[in-house]
């Protein structure tokens, strides 16, 4: 029937087709014979929906021309023949042989009855061939409650098992063991039970009938079944099949033959548009779970866990996205690769054949060169965005603190307010302004207060042409001095305020509400920044100490004697350092650059991941591709051919890589990693793309593919080519 059935396929698909049957008659090992007017079928004797005879009937529309008729079961032992028509029906005949077995027989039967229903409904929608598998699921748990009951209790059961649970009686185990395999699975136990009550079907006529009506669709659709002719040989031919001889030394010759599954040769492209359905749905699929991602990273208010979740549900759209983009740009890559040599060509094929696992590879390597990429991008827009604010804010020459710089980015020391008096009488001295730094409480955060005199320091900020609002921030230092306050930007957008809120500060003097006058860009700590005059912090706090001075040079002072002499006469005495402001920038971006040193750890990361992922891609190419190398061999190529060829792939693997690496650091530094900082910190810095990092991670994916390939290299010299051209 297997070949009846491919032939009928054939035959509809256009194809010319001769069948070729040992027999006398069609079918086989199901034609029937008969015996003084008895017709006995020699092989099975019916068929259950749980099977592939009536879909293939329906695909091929026979199923109107043949009909079928139920066929009953009964049970008999001695004088008994019960009829099995249904549960209750066979639960009320088997107690009046065994009324000591009521109570068992009926909750027994009860459970074929709840089983047996949702089985049926199962078989018959056609989940048994994967068709709408979920759906039907959910409408089978839906009308049948109590299904998942059934088949719990059959878990981990054989049929004779059940049997020994319900039942004492060896008598009736014997009975209802007999009825299937003893050993097989419990569930099948219902699959047996709905099989003789409604499911057991003949072909009117008889099992001959079923092969006959498959001829007779062959000879419409102008093919040719030939009885009694044994096939004596395939003909091969320069490794392809030629025909077949028969019995009678006939040769008939095969237009085409094909070691390739009916289905890919009856439907022309069938694989690739199954295939290619997968890739789609795996696309679909993908498109909701980035969307997820990038709402559940970018909203201010998500929370960490979701946040993860989200990075979690981009990371599988990007596995299940691959396979369909290797396939949309695996045309255009064969288009262009087929005219420019056949070890390109090869290379590409090998690439585009496989679009899960190339993709899986592609993935894992540029998923972990972005890391640096996005690592980078971030770092240096981080750097960029702190280098401006410190040029703007940074309007003195020298400023005096009792940290040293390399102990701590943070001032955290304190020197005596009086230092500043004597600062501010040096002739040397234009300007000096002192500043406190310390933490407080807000909100559950540790957040920075600074106080400085703000009249003096926004006006050597507008005379050095600093400010790029000098009204605006002229106005915002009298507001200061008025007792308003302002906050960092980071500040504002962790808690949501802006210009005219109020805040409550607990200080030494009590609670007290302060109004907010300006919003001012300041990076000076990642959880916000408060700015308050320095006369209203010492009247708060009662707090004269200063953490650091910071002095603008009259115009006729020398820098470096000034500091110098500063540094002589109080670092000793009372541990005071004096750094110069391009000192300040210095270290702020060598804190930035230090932190760019991670890249190099994630680099590693990023050999070890992609470096095993493309040696497995190679090597699973050798192996699926031996008997395809072998033959290359043998007709002429060499091993540096294949060397090359395999070379050629690496490349086009770490290639695809690298370009990932970089378009999924760009993403990730741009539309997760930013808005992540903005959540945590409320700093947003300028996107800056990394062409450095880029052309590094470029060709890092190079040299690590060609490095993978090592390994399969050596598994080439291992092919026997005899053995590949055998199979051939």
């Amino acid at each position: 029937m297997a070949g009846l059935t491919t032939a009928a396929y054939l035959a509809r698909a256009g194809l010319k087709v001769q069948v070729f049957e040992q027999h006398t008659l069609p079918g086989g090992y199901i034609s029937s014979f008969v015996r003084e007017g008895f017709t006995f079928p020699a092989g099975p004797t019916s068929l259950t929906s749980n099977g592939i005879t009536f879909p293939i009937l329906k695909d091929l529309g026979l199923d109107a021309k043949r009909r079928f008729v139920r066929v009953g079961h009964q049970i008999s032992w001695g004088e008994v023949d019960i009829p099995l028509q249904n549960p209750q029906q066979t639960c009320r005949a088997l107690e009046t042989c065994f009324p000591a077995e009521k109570r068992g027989l009926e909750r027994y039967f009860r459970w074929v009855e709840v089983g047996g229903n949702g089985f049926r409904e199962m078989v018959e929608s056609g989940l048994m061939f994967g068709k709408d598998a979920f759906k039907t699921m959910l409408g089978v748990w839906a009308r049948h409650p109590r299904f998942p009951w059934a088949a719990w209790v059959a878990h981990g059961q054989t049929n004779r098992s059940l049997h020994e649970r319900f039942f004492k009686d060896p008598t009736l185990q014997k009975y209802l063991n007999e009825l299937a395999y003893p050993v097989m699975p419990g569930q099948n136990t219902l699959g047996m039970w709905i099989s003789y009550f409604y499911d057991t079907w003949v072909p009117v006529g008889g099992m001959q009938a079923l092969a006959n009506i498959f001829v007779r669709f062959i000879h419409d659709h102008g093919g040719e079944v030939h009885l009694g002719q044994r096939i004596r040989r395939v003909r091969v031919e320069e490794g392809a099949a030629r025909g077949v001889e028969l019995e009678n030394g006939a040769f008939i010759p095969a237009r085409m033959a094909a070691r390739l599954p009916p289905v890919e040769v009856i439907k022309s492209g069938a694989l690739e548009r199954r295939n290619g359905t997968r890739t789609r749905l795996g696309l679909m699929t993908s498109l909701p779970l980035l969307a997820a991602c990038f709402v559940l990273v970018r909203h201010p208010r998500t929370t960490w866990e979701w946040t993860v979740a989200g990075l979690i549900a981009g990371l599988i759209a990007l596995v299940l996205a691959g396979p369909h983009v290797v396939s949309l740009l695996g045309r255009p890559l064969l288009r262009w690769s087929s005219s420019r040599g056949a070890t390109l060509f090869l290379a590409a094929d090998s690439v585009v054949k496989f679009p899960a696992r190339t993709s899986l590879t592609v993935v894992a390597l540029g998923g972990s060169l972005s890391l640096v990429v996005a690592l980078a991008g971030t770092i240096q827009s981080l750097e960029r965005d702190i280098v401006a604010w410190m040029n703007d804010v940074f309007a003195f020459d020298l400023s005096l603190q009792v940290n040293e710089l390399s102990a701590s980015p943070y001032a955290t020391g304190r020197m005596p307010g009086s230092f500043i008096d004597v600062v501010r009488r040096d002739p040397q001295c234009g300007e000096a302004y002192g500043v406190r730094a310390t933490f407080l409480e807000y909100a559950g955060d540790d957040v920075l207060l600074i106080a400085y005199d703000v009249e003096p320091f926004q006006r050597g900020r507008v005379q050095r042409g600093k400010s790029r609002d000098p009204a605006g921030d002229l106005a915002a230092a009298a507001a200061m001095r008025a007792g308003k306050i302002a906050v960092s930007t980071n500040f504002a957008v962790i808690h949501g305020l802006d210009i005219g809120d109020r805040i409550e500060l607990a200080t030494p003097a009590g609670r007290r509400a302060f109004e907010i006058a300006h919003v001012q860009i300041d990076h000076s700590w990642f959880r916000g920044v408060l700015f308050m005059d320095l006369t209203l912090y010492r009247e708060l706090w009662n707090d004269d100490t200063l953490t650091y001075i910071d002095i603008r040079l009259a115009p006729a002072a020398d820098l470096e004697a000034y500091r110098a002499e500063l540094t002589q006469r109080w670092n000793a005495s009372h541990g005071v350092f004096v750094n110069r402001t391009q000192d300040l920038i210095d270290y702020g971006v060598r804190i930035m650059r230090e932190w760019f040193r991670l890249a190099n750890v994630q680099l590693l990361l990023a050999v070890i991941i992609g470096g095993v992922g493309v040696a497995n891609t190679l090597l699973i190419s050798v192996i699926t591709q031996s008997r395809q190398i072998a033959l290359l061999r043998a007709i002429g190529a060499s091993a540096g051919h294949i060397r090359r060829m395999l070379a050629t792939e690496a490349a086009l693997v770490g290639l695809a890589g690298g370009v990932c690496g970089c378009v999924l650091g760009l993403i990730t530094a741009r539309w997760l990693i930013l808005p992540m900082m903005i959540k945590a910190s409320g700093i947003a810095p300028p996107f800056v793309v990394p062409v450095g990092a880029m052309a590094a991670a470029m060709a890092a994916a190079l040299a690590i593919s060609l490095g993978a390939s090592v390994l399969p290299l050596r598994a080439v010299r291992r092919i026997d080519i005899v053995q590949g051209i055998g199979y051939e």
